[in-house]
């Protein structure tokens, strides 16, 4: 059974003291959450693979630190840790590439703290449910017919209704 930690780590990289503390706080607020801030992006790699690291919030303030996020996410694997992005004035291409190299969101300032912490809070969320509750679910699903899957019950439900909406002819 895969283990979860109590805690999880949060790592800040940026130097705007204001936006660290609204982060850290808006973070903490969440059970089982912890943040560390650094200033550079060096440390922040040297921490998220010498630790268990669930999310990075980066600050982009500028086109340096834009450079060193883009360095960042392409040393990290960003299937495992949830990368969020807080800009002050980026470009659509810049943004792009952000999101192209595995960001979960970017969010503009002034920060949608709420938007945050949602963000944390889904990506969290398949670790503390574990794999034995997913792995009993696809069970359940299982008939006897020849093998096959068969929908489990929930999936059914929302399947009848999507048909029932899908048979007045609406897209």
């Amino acid at each position: 059974m895969l283990e979860i930690p109590d805690r999880v780590t949060a790592i800040y990289v940026g130097s705007d003291e204001e936006l660290s503390a609204q982060v850290r706080s808006s973070i903490e607020s969440i059970p089982g959450w912890q943040v560390q801030r650094v200033i550079d992006v060096d440390t922040a790699i040297t921490l998220a693979t010498e630790q268990t690291t669930a999310a990075i919030v980066l600050y982009i303030s500028d086109e340096y630190s834009f450079a060193q996020s883009l360095k960042l996410m392409r040393m990290l694997n960003c299937d495992t840790i949830a990368v969020v992005v807080i800009y002050d004035r980026l470009k659509a291409d810049q943004l792009l590439q952000l999101y192209r190299n595995g960001a979960a969101e970017c969010l503009g300032r002034p920060v949608n703290l709420s938007r945050l912490t949602l963000v944390l809070e889904m990506f969290r969320a398949p670790q503390t449910a574990g794999v034995s509750k997913s792995a009993a679910t696809v069970a359940s699903g299982a008939s006897t017919n020849g093998g096959e899957l068969a929908p489990a019950s929930e999936y059914q439900q929302m399947m009848d209704q999507v048909h029932s909406v899908a048979s007045l002819n609406t897209t």
